[in-house]
């Protein structure tokens, strides 16, 4: 009895760090996608600068 109900918790709590891995990982990518279209970051995340030579 005690036995299963620490193994569904164990299963809630995995559950709400797989949530909660999820939502970070949709905000970086929305994130980076935004500065990407901005023009100021490149593909993979990195700041463009732009030189006064260019």
């Amino acid at each position: 009895m005690i036995y299963d109900i620490l193994i569904f918790l164990a299963g809630c709590y995995i559950g709400y760090l797989g949530v909660r891995v999820l939502l970070l990982s949709s905000t970086m990518i929305s994130e980076r996608k935004a500065n990407y279209r901005a023009g100021t970051h490149d593909y993979y995340g990195n700041v463009i600068n732009k030189d006064e030579n260019e």
